[in-house]
């Protein structure tokens, strides 16, 4: 071969090359493209059946709700546990009943209050202990929620009563739809228990907490719904 034509030759095999590189080059390029695509497509189907098994979850959740005790449970009333304010240390000479609420005990029991009034807390009647710190806060609650709550006095609330006491207290006034009742510890943890028919479930009920127990009947052993629970330090002062 001439070197003329070897040179030619040279020349073509090494373009053949470079084709055959370029073609290998886009072969990858789109090989790489179309996995990119299929692991994009995967993904999407994932975070699809990820949304959809959500969702009946949700779905599922919300139908038990609806469907149980709770949701269609026939509401005689509503009862609303409040605990007294922080009250002033004894002095010496002075009957633990003459105790009055600080000041400190009176802003925190407002900022619960302010929340009550926010969720529609309407007693139309409120029990109180006779006790000076209890009737102090019965006053507080009564100028802070809505409506024209009437107030009474009663031993039923006082530290040392019992739960059937109070129980009794209640269902002398089963005609009202909200109730609110102030009072103190250790009695109100031991009602809170027996309200719900849960003779040893124990429950930390602060000073100025504020609690709400649903009831669908007055006879018999109450077996109550805790709604909710609300203690001063978690509400703040939320300015409502």
């Amino acid at each position: 071969m001439s070197p003329e034509k070897a040179s030619e030759a040279s020349v073509a095999d090494r373009n053949k090359a470079s084709g055959a590189q370029i073609r290998g080059t886009r072969k990858d390029a789109c090989e790489s493209s179309k996995a990119t695509k299929a692991n994009a497509k995967r993904m999407l189907y994932a975070a699809i059946e990820t949304r959809i098994a959500t969702a009946d979850a949700k779905a599922r959740y919300r139908a038990v709700l609806s469907n149980s005790q709770y949701a269609r449970m026939d509401i005689a009333m509503e009862i609303y546990i409040l605990r007294h304010g922080n009250a002033e240390e004894g002095k010496s000479g002075m009957r633990d009943d003459d105790r009055a609420l600080t000041p400190e005990g009176a802003i925190k029991l407002r900022s619960v209050l302010r929340r009550a009034r926010a969720s529609d807390v309407e007693p139309s009647i409120i029990l109180t202990s006779p006790y000076r710190r209890a009737k102090e806060t019965a006053e507080i609650a009564a100028a802070s929620l809505r409506g024209d709550s009437t107030l009474i006095e009663t031993p039923a609330l006082t530290p040392d009563s019992s739960p059937d006491a109070v129980w009794e207290e209640i269902r002398t006034h089963r005609a009202e739809d909200q109730l609110m009742m102030v009072g103190h510890e250790p009695l109100f943890s031991a009602v809170y228990a027996y309200l719900l028919g849960t003779p040893s479930l124990q429950i930390d009920v602060k000073k100025g907490s504020l609690g709400r127990i649903d009831v669908d009947r007055f006879t018999g052993q109450p077996r109550g719904v805790l709604r909710w629970l609300m203690h001063p330090r978690l509400v703040g002062d939320s300015g409502l």
